[in-house]
């Protein structure tokens, strides 16, 4: 009867940790699902890091050349307004000149 019993006992066991293991078994392999869809997940914002790093890369150098741009711009505004205002003196000297030509 003790052997009868010893096994009853050691099924028991079998069985419980049997459950223990299928009730551990399915949120064991959710969370590897998880850490795997993280993991995913992080390349993917790892990828879009290294995308926006160079878009912004390219940012800083167009915006350089537009700066140099715009200074070559504005120094040919200026000559162009100096060469104006030179014209308009001459054309002023010769207009009062001419006017007192004898």
């Amino acid at each position: 009867a003790d052997t009868r019993a010893n096994k009853k006992a050691q099924a028991e066991d079998s069985l419980r940790n049997l459950v223990e293991e299928k009730s551990v078994a399915g949120p064991v392999e959710g969370l590897n699902h998880q850490i795997h869809e993280l993991i995913g997940q992080r390349q993917t914002i790892t990828d879009r890091i290294r995308e926006i790093s160079e878009l912004k890369h390219d940012l800083q150098s167009q915006i350089t050349e537009a700066d140099q741009r715009q200074k070559r711009l504005r120094s040919a505004l200026e000559a162009q307004a100096n060469a104006k205002q030179k014209l308009l003196q001459k054309l002023t000297e010769f207009r009062r000149d001419g006017n007192n030509a004898p």
